[in-house]
């Protein structure tokens, strides 16, 4: 799979290694195999520099901040830079009249 997306990637011209990628990163399968992937692209030199970013919406307790250590955790093991916020969605959507 990853050689066809590197041909895709070559012959449509989508990125160069000086193109950064930011991926966000939920935890769960699909954006962990988005991690992965890009990590995989860098390392080939199909893109740039890579960044790793999640966004903890409050709204799940403890299973959300578990959710935030792994994401944590898998940028380290990639050895890609992670950055993290957090946003209460629930007090946002209760003072902008949100359902």
């Amino acid at each position: 799979m990853i050689d066809a997306i590197e041909k895709t990637i070559r012959t449509q011209g989508l990125f160069s290694a000086a193109t950064p990628v930011v991926a966000m990163v939920s935890g769960g399968s699909d954006s962990t195999a988005l991690a992965y992937l890009i990590s995989d692209l860098y390392k080939r030199g199909l893109v740039g520099q890579p960044a790793i970013l999640h966004v903890n919406h409050l709204l799940r307790g403890e299973d959300a901040y578990a959710d935030q250590r792994f994401v944590e955790k898998l940028a380290a093991h990639l050895e890609i830079p992670f950055f993290s916020c957090e946003i209460d969605v629930a007090a946002l959507a209760k003072a902008t009249g949100g359902g």
